[in-house]
């Protein structure tokens, strides 16, 4: 009897979204109501029926093939323009993305009916509550990635993912941690996170980054140990490092924002401790290109503006999730994980002190592939100033397993490994830039990492740019040292 029950509810649940999203679609188009009003009524309607179905199913289970058949619809709706296309005539993709961590949670957690619930009521009421009090009351937006924000719509979405955070302690089987006192002063650094990830959004994705974003961190509550002391000063020393670093022009907003998220996540998952070797990259990497025998030949910001979000996602990201795995994994191999957080910093480092004492020295540049003579700050060239750089840059990262894998059995060889792997990921990253990286010719001659309305792309790859290679050279080197270190030398 209660399967046949899910199945009238999956049933009727479906009729009801169904019916719900013809009908929102049907409104928008005749002008009876405001596009976007309909689309936060289908939005919170849709996004709510599947944060209530773990608590109305016996097996949840079942969910699994229904949600993936209603993401393959949802793609060919969007794809065809049958349905969700914006005023301006792009397609609206939000409404097939988050079904994807909703699969996800549904497959990885179905014994936790909470963990299930929370992302997604959070992203069904929270999303709606800062879209509708930002399009009614701001005056003033922000833009980090592409869509505008407003102060009013984050607060409001701060403010109504508190509530629900709040509000879970009377969900039925709610572990017991989540009414201990230490969660009272960890809901809105929680809340505040998620707030971030949702102002990170652009073009729908923030219906992958806020459901994401609320289970890692719910995650973290259940299996972590967060300290008071964190939860009360970590928010205040990450909006006192967003306004400081805007004003010496460190980072732009976009930048300061995630490297908020990505210190915050270090923070939790690592502690404290494992913030230097990132704050060591990002301020090191701004001042070298400060110092006066550099300044103005550097390459550290794009075209002499401060690094945005992709910058410092592309050059931090990886750390940032090793340090959760590091966290939230019962692997033996917990300490390697720190190996390889230092591994991805080397990389990064050696790579950026490259590029920004490469071009501040000057000299002949030959691309590593090609041998060829290029301009200075071209990827995929490398000089003998530059290489220096590089050697230097790995070896300060390298530095720092003295005292933070204190337990190595073999600290120096430890220190050579990461040093090497740190000047490999910069030969790796000239190998892809000199491949694969867009190069663009100006019409004066000259080349160009970077599209100008004066230039054509002549190699590579246009969706591939520097911050992209980045990252790729990040991945390389760590896959690498994935095979070679855990297995022959685990550091423990």
């Amino acid at each position: 009897m209660k399967l046949q029950h899910d199945d009238l509810i999956l049933i009727c649940s479906g009729i009801a979204v169904l019916v719900m999203a013809v009908l929102t679609e049907l409104l928008s188009r005749r002008k009876l109501v405001a596009q976007w009003i309909s689309r936060k009524w289908l939005h919170t309607f849709s996004v709510g029926i599947c944060a209530l179905m773990p608590y109305l199913l016996f097996n949840t289970s079942l969910l699994l093939p229904v949600v993936a058949v209603a993401e393959i619809l949802l793609i060919v709706l969007v794809a065809t323009g049958v349905l969700f296309k914006e005023d301006g005539g792009r397609k609206s993709w939000g409404i097939a993305l988050f079904p994807l961590p909703y699969l996800y949670l549904l497959w990885v957690f179905p014994m936790h009916r909470w963990l299930i619930f929370l992302p997604m009521a959070i992203l069904a009421i929270s999303d709606s509550a800062a879209a509708i009090v930002g399009k009614l009351t701001a005056r003033k937006f922000y833009q980090l990635t592409g869509d505008p924000k407003s102060i009013n719509g984050s607060t409001a979405f701060f403010i109504a993912t508190c509530i629900i955070l709040y509000s879970a302690i009377y969900l039925p089987g709610i572990p017991s941690k989540f009414k201990q006192d230490i969660y009272l002063y960890v809901v809105p650094l929680i809340a505040l996170l998620i707030t971030f990830a949702e102002a990170m959004g652009s073009h729908g994705n923030d219906n992958l980054f806020v459901p994401i974003s609320a289970m890692v961190l719910l995650q973290l509550i259940y299996v972590g140990d967060i300290q008071l002391i964190t939860a009360l000063t970590l928010p205040i020393c990450g909006l006192l490092f967003l306004w400081g670093s805007v004003r010496l022009k460190l980072l732009d907003l976009s930048g300061a924002v995630a490297a908020v998220i990505l210190g915050s996540t270090v923070v939790l998952f690592s502690g404290w401790i494992w913030l230097l070797p990132i704050a060591f990259f990002l301020l090191s990497s701004s001042l070298i290109s400060r110092l006066p025998f550099l300044k103005g030949k550097g390459k550290a910001t794009k075209s002499g503006r401060p690094r945005d979000w992709k910058q410092v996602f592309c050059n931090g990201a990886v750390y940032g999730i090793l340090s959760t795995v590091y966290s939230l994994s019962n692997s033996v191999y917990q300490s390697d994980m720190y190996l390889l957080m230092l591994v991805s910093m080397a990389v990064a480092t050696s790579d950026t002190w490259a590029s920004e004492i490469g071009v501040g020295f000057g000299g002949k540049v030959i691309d590593l592939v090609r041998l060829k003579p290029v301009d200075a700050g071209i990827s995929g060239g490398i000089s003998f100033a530059g290489t220096i750089g590089s050697v230097l840059g790995a070896i300060a990262i390298a530095a720092f397993s003295f005292f933070l894998l204190p337990g190595a059995t073999n600290p120096w060889i430890v220190f050579f490994l990461i040093a090497i792997a740190g000047f490999l990921g910069m030969l790796a990253d000239s190998f892809l830039g000199s491949l694969v990286q867009g190069k663009y010719l100006k019409n004066t001659g000259e080349w160009s990492d970077f599209e100008t309305q004066d230039s054509k792309l002549k190699s590579g790859f246009q969706m591939i740019d520097n911050d992209l290679v980045n990252l790729m050279s990040q991945l390389i080197i760590i896959a690498i040292a994935i095979y070679l270190y855990i297995d022959f030398l685990p550091v423990k």
